[in-house]
């Protein structure tokens, strides 16, 4: 039994590294973040975040942010953002939406798996989320948006006292009917809520890392050389 949790854990734990690899976005920067500001009692942590950022009217977890780029016109730093989101969402989960230059405007949709899972009795969850970044260029200023409509949940027909073998349900649930923002019914209470805790940590800590990356950007340039002569 233990081996079988174990082995889920991993499994979790290995698809979400790949997924932030895939996104220059690494599993070990969102947990450092994570710790570091939060510790490492995932439903803890959920909470103080839940009553920092509630849900916005949509039940939505959303935040923005205004980001200064001094001396910077609204072409240059498209240029540097734009080279920044085609080099870093690049599959068919993770995309540019939207890419307009005339009106200083791009979207993006991340994709991140494993950011929660929980075993019960006779099913196992996962849980991913689709994080959307919207981003608004004027001179010397950018607006980021960034955004977390639902989770995705995925279920498989099998848990701890029984192995039906691969029978999936995708599912989207918004924050709402989810710990810290809403109660949590059914079976496995106590592991959902440390799922869902865990996805909401993880969830603000990539978007953390993605102001601190996006900032960096628009100081530094997409390469780090912006400021270097030549």
């Amino acid at each position: 039994m233990k081996a079988k949790l174990f082995a889920l854990a991993l499994c979790a734990a290995s698809a979400f590294c790949a997924e932030a690899g895939a996104h220059i976005i690494r599993y070990d920067e969102l947990a450092k973040y994570a710790v570091e500001k939060y510790g490492e009692d995932w439903e803890e942590a959920a909470t103080k975040i839940a009553a920092e950022h509630p849900l916005d009217a949509n039940n939505a977890f959303t935040f923005t942010e205004v980001l200064q780029a001094p001396g910077m016109d609204a072409n240059k730093i498209y240029d540097e953002l734009q080279m920044w989101f085609t080099s870093t969402f690049v599959d068919s989960k993770s995309v540019i939406q939207t890419s307009e230059r005339e009106r200083g405007l791009i979207i993006a949709r991340g994709f991140i798996s494993g950011t929660g899972s929980s075993v019960g009795a006779f099913t196992s969850v996962g849980i991913s989320i689709t994080p959307t970044i919207k981003v608004q260029i004027k001179d010397e200023r950018i607006r980021v948006t960034y955004s977390v409509p639902f989770y995705i949940e995925v279920q498989a027909g099998s848990g701890i006292l029984c192995d039906f073998g691969d029978v999936f349900y995708k599912t989207n649930v918004t924050l709402d009917k989810t710990f810290p923002f809403g109660e949590v019914s059914g079976f496995s209470k106590r592991a959902r809520r440390r799922a869902y805790g865990r996805s909401l940590v993880m969830c603000n800590a990539y978007a953390n890392v993605v102001l601190d990356k996006l900032d960096k950007v628009i100081k530094n340039g997409f390469d780090g050389s912006a400021n270097e002569e030549w």
